[in-house]
């Protein structure tokens, strides 16, 4: 059995950038020591 989860990717502002479907085993959980981090957005030409 395979577990689908959808991952919202979003601006600062809050809007949506993309809403992807990855397998579970795609993701990893996130530790109580990381920092999030800011990068702009590559528009596609």
């Amino acid at each position: 059995m395979h577990i689908s989860l959808y991952m919202d990717f979003m601006a600062l502002t809050g809007k949506t950038i993309a809403v992807v479907t990855l397998l579970a085993n795609q993701i990893r959980q996130i530790a109580k020591d990381e920092i999030a981090r800011a990068r702009r957005l590559a528009v596609a030409a």
